[in-house]
């Protein structure tokens, strides 16, 4: 029996990092496909979607375990101001990197993402190795059911990747406050 309809892709915990007046029920929210400005959005209702993650709760519920614990570290990190992340090769260094991987991969961005990148990949390849059947496949695309689900998937295969990421911490100093996103986590490939 499915329990958990609202499958959060940015934790909650994180989101009230970012609220208004640090309470944890509002959000100041920009919509950038209608370009609107929200001042007091309820965070509860805000980065979700109904079972993103399948139509049981075994995804959903594995992820709010981990979230459970990175919370942890959250609060001693911003309310005890332990500014450091944790020792490399300790379980919390490695728990912490999962936590980055897995947000990278289950917003429905990412989703869209990896759609696209397979779809112009395909499209690359017809096109140059079988251009006769490129004429009836250039409108086409592929469709997954579930491209968030996918990328999540994926990303927990390629877990030994985590070995090569460092982590940094960032404390703003400044009067602005931070903002984000619904896509919180930016890969950036080092020169």
């Amino acid at each position: 029996m499915v329990k958990k309809k609202r499958h959060h892709y940015i934790p909650r915990f994180y989101l009230k990092r970012f609220s208004v007046n640090n309470e944890g029920k509002f959000l100041g929210l920009y919509n950038l496909n209608n370009g609107k400005f929200i001042q007091n959005a309820p965070l509860k209702s805000q980065a979700y979607e109904n079972f993103l993650y399948g139509e049981d709760d075994e995804i959903e519920n594995a992820l709010a375990e981990m979230e459970g614990s990175v919370a942890k570290m959250f609060y001693y990190w911003t309310e005890e101001k332990l500014l450091y992340p944790p020792p490399a090769e300790t379980n919390g260094f490695k728990l912490l990197k999962r936590f980055i991987l897995y947000q990278a991969f289950r917003t429905p961005k990412s989703g869209n993402d990896i759609m696209e990148m397979l779809n112009q990949g395909l499209k690359t390849v017809v096109k140059e190795f079988k251009p006769d059947l490129w004429k009836s496949l250039k409108d086409g695309a592929l469709v997954h059911e579930n491209p968030v689900l996918l990328g999540l998937i994926n990303s927990i295969e390629h877990e030994h990747l985590l070995g090569f990421l460092d982590c940094k911490f960032l404390v703003n100093l400044s009067l602005l406050p931070f903002v984000t996103s619904d896509a919180p986590v930016i890969l950036v490939l080092a020169p």
